[in-house]
């Protein structure tokens, strides 16, 4: 299959891994020439167009999949010092989460706590991210799971037949923001990120997402990578689905 610029049509593919996971891809996207656009043209998901392409899809904050994401999260952003992390003050003295339920990251200023601005010093982007680079560990262990995850969703749906439950994987586009249905894997082996989507999508007074005006897999000018999304992408997906699926779904490019 040779991708091709822009959006690709849907193409699926099926096929058991041998723990017993029956899974249903978009090979479509998986093969696409699909890469983050941040800091390189990003719009963003505000309302407006962000000119200096660095807000990306942080500007409702992170809604963590589950305790252990928030705890995560806290236990590295204790590490990050002033010199890496813009809203450092802000976080010692408020704390990074939006509040006493510790659901979702802090907003400051329009964007994720985490989220150093285009005129820091130490660096545009999220503290975490670079920080875990510069550590030379992998950015997914430090954030939140629904930012390193993005734009590969799970949905799990049962089969029409013998009730197997069928793990399907795809890309996120923006009608799914408005929807709220679950993305977990029923045997705990992935977050439940029926909340980021709220969170992402939704504003204080429960308006629906309807209101994000853009997203990147939607936006022809996302897929100029040189190599497939799955390549380029591998090690978050064979942490999101495993070794096996992932190198199937190569085998099935």
């Amino acid at each position: 299959m040779t991708a091709t610029p822009g959006p690709p049509n849907e193409q699926w593919v099926e096929f058991d891994t041998t723990d017993g996971e029956h899974w249903r891809v978009d090979v479509g996207f998986l093969g696409s020439e699909w890469t983050c656009i941040w800091g390189a043209g990003c719009r963003g998901i505000g309302p407006e167009a962000d000119p200096t392409h660095i807000m990306g899809c942080c500007s409702l904050g992170a809604e963590f999949a589950n305790p252990d994401d928030a705890m995560n999260v806290a236990a590295h952003a204790a590490f990050l010092d002033p010199e890496r992390f813009q809203f450092h003050e802000v976080a010692e003295r408020d704390g990074i989460f939006a509040d006493d339920s510790r659901r979702a990251t802090r907003v400051v200023d329009g964007g994720c706590i985490f989220l150093n601005r285009a005129d820091f010093e130490g660096g545009a982007g999220c503290a975490l991210h670079q920080a875990a680079l510069a550590d030379d560990e992998p950015p997914r262990d430090w954030k939140p799971i629904v930012c390193w995850q993005l734009p590969f969703r799970i949905d799990v749906v049962e089969a029409e037949q013998q009730g197997t439950p069928v793990h399907v994987l795809r890309r996120w586009a923006r009608a799914d923001f408005d929807e709220e249905r679950s993305v977990s894997r029923p045997d705990g082996g992935g977050p439940n990120l029926s909340g980021a989507i709220g969170s992402m999508g939704g504003d204080e007074d429960g308006d629906s997402a309807a209101s994000i005006p853009w997203l990147c897999t939607d936006d022809p000018a996302a897929y100029v990578a040189e190599v497939s999304a799955v390549a380029r992408n591998r090690d978050d997906l064979v942490e999101l689905v495993g070794e096996e699926a992932v190198a199937e779904i190569v085998r099935r490019l």
